[in-house]
């Protein structure tokens, strides 16, 4: 836990700080879900050691969110554009739920270079948080670490 906690205050700092770095280009690209949509994400790589980082950003948002966040890192990371969000096909709206952006997830990790068959952060930020936290619990063995940020746990009537 206190492992966590420290990531996610660096993470924070870094996001927090004006410095980014130039030296690190972003690549947008994208896979196609196990739903059968385009699942959009932006990658980082960098040549440090150390776990990537996958980003789950909240609803209305897209994988921009962490852009600034994944500059500063020292460690490589990729940020996913959830199914509707940013680059990402929305797909039919009723199946828009939280497993369904798991699988999502899933699919990403699948036949992302930076993720597939090696353990990496997994950090979520509101409705990410969400989709993190039911990742985690379904596929505990692929993360080394999982971070939760501003997560409403109230359950919503639509």
């Amino acid at each position: 836990m206190k492992t966590a906690i420290c990531f996610a205050t660096a993470i924070m700092a870094a996001a927090m700080s004006s410095r980014s770095s130039s030296a690190f280009q972003l690549k947008s690209g994208s896979v196609i879900s196990s739903a059968n949509l385009a699942i959009s994400y932006v990658e980082c790589r960098k040549t440090s050691d150390g776990p990537t980082t996958l980003f789950i950003h909240g609803l209305d948002s897209s994988s921009h969110t962490w852009r600034g966040v994944q500059q500063s890192l020292a460690t490589p990371s990729v940020a996913i554009d959830c199914r509707g969000c940013g680059r990402s096909e929305l797909g039919n709206t009723d199946d828009f739920s939280p497993d369904a952006l798991v699988e999502d997830v899933k699919s990403l990790v699948k036949s992302h270079p930076l993720l597939r068959d090696t353990r990496f952060v997994l950090v979520g930020h509101s409705m990410g948080g969400r989709v993190a936290l039911c990742y985690a619990a379904k596929y505990p063995k692929d993360i080394s670490a999982l971070v939760i940020e501003d997560m409403d746990i109230k359950r919503r009537s639509v």
